[in-house]
């Protein structure tokens, strides 16, 4: 598996606490919307758009997908967020308790997976998978990571560590 650099649209330092939410599939409608009433930064406005229409919404219809490149195009347009001007590799480490997770964003074909090379989930259901697709597409963007997992390699520790 290759990963690829990309250009990342990314929240300012200072609202980064303000924009960050959990993952779209944690949490009910319900849920996403308690979690960022009062808070327009949320990207689950981004990632979970239904909550910012009416409450008797289905959340496949096609408004759903409209409001979340519109809430994406916002977010793009604002000036709380940083469009990279090259390519990169992004370095990320989460700490709970005593736990550090360290992990790069990149971008890896979707060959791979549909080959499987890459490994799947193995819950990974369809129509969950054709409302990301939806939403990728009605974005243009691909709003949330991907985790995978790679075997060891030194070469990638040393360069995570050098960072």
């Amino acid at each position: 598996m290759k990963l690829h650099p990309f250009q990342a649209l990314r929240p300012r330092r200072d609202v980064v606490r303000a924009v960050a939410s959990v993952p779209y599939d944690v949490v009910s409608v319900a849920e996403a919307r308690a979690l960022a009433q009062g808070n327009e930064l949320s990207f689950l406005h981004v990632v979970r758009p239904e909550i910012d229409l009416p409450p008797n919404i289905d959340e496949h219809d096609d408004a759903v997908y409209k409001k979340g490149a519109e809430n994406l195009r916002r977010f793009k347009e604002g000036h709380n967020s940083i469009q990279e001007e090259e390519p990169a590799l992004f370095l990320y480490r989460l700490t709970m308790g005593d736990h550090t997770q360290t992990g790069v964003f990149g971008c890896v074909s979707t060959k791979e997976y549909e080959s499987g090379l890459t490994v799947r989930h193995e819950n990974t259901r369809p129509d969950k998978v054709a409302d990301r697709v939806r939403h990728m597409q009605a974005q243009q963007a691909h709003a949330e990571p991907v985790i995978l997992a790679y075997r060891d390699s030194p070469t990638i520790t040393q360069r995570v560590d050098q960072s």
